[in-house]
């Protein structure tokens, strides 16, 4: 497991080979920076959050659009306290989401800028699928509360994007936006390359 709660994670295809960048605690207790080099596209990837509160770090994608990548979502709760997206799918990232126990992300803050962040952006090209664990009920609940002039989607584009592909495959997935963004789509006067909903 990654926990999101001790610092960024960050997967990208350098030279085409899968790199994680995440952080954890060595033997005596304190935060270490980890770099894994050529790692397999075959595995999940599981992403947790230790039962804290996330506030100050994210989770960032940069794939090629050849390789898919899997990763799960394990009772995260996030709650930013900068205006960034606090799940990334950007480029051209190909990702495939589990979703494992209860799973909230809430967007309240949108700092001094006229844009806010979408809680799961979803970068034009990228896509992004959500299913269910298989033998697991999962859920994610998105939540965009924030109101500002170009604001982000629950799911999709950050403010002043467009959106890339997002299918919901299973899992029970809540998106509300309180903001003029979309639930799950585009951010304001944007556009969204497709959605496709065929469960959950």
């Amino acid at each position: 497991e990654l926990d999101l709660s001790l610092g960024n994670i960050s997967f990208s295809g350098e030279d085409g080979k899968l790199t994680i960048l995440y952080s954890k605690t060595d033997g005596s207790g304190q935060v270490v920076p980890v770099k894994l080099i050529d790692q397999p596209y075959d595995k999940c990837y599981r992403i947790t959050s230790s039962g804290n509160k996330v506030e100050n770090y994210h989770l960032s994608v940069n794939t090629p659009a050849s390789r898919e990548l899997k990763l799960v979502l394990k009772n995260l709760t996030i709650t930013p306290a900068e205006a960034i997206a606090p799940i990334q799918i950007n480029g051209k990232s190909h990702v495939t989401t589990y979703l494992e126990g209860e799973n909230k992300i809430s967007i309240n803050i949108s700092g001094k800028s006229s844009s806010s962040p979408a809680g799961i952006s979803v970068a034009k090209g990228a896509k992004l699928t959500i299913d269910n664990e298989p033998g697991q009920q999962g859920s994610i609940e998105v939540l965009n509360n924030t109101n500002v002039d170009r604001s982000g989607a629950a799911i999709g584009g950050n403010g002043g994007e467009d959106a890339g592909t997002i299918h919901i495959k299973g899992g029970t997935v809540s998106a509300t936006s309180a903001s003029k963004g979309a639930a799950i789509g585009a951010s304001v006067g944007k556009s969204v390359e497709e959605i496709r909903i065929s469960g959950g």
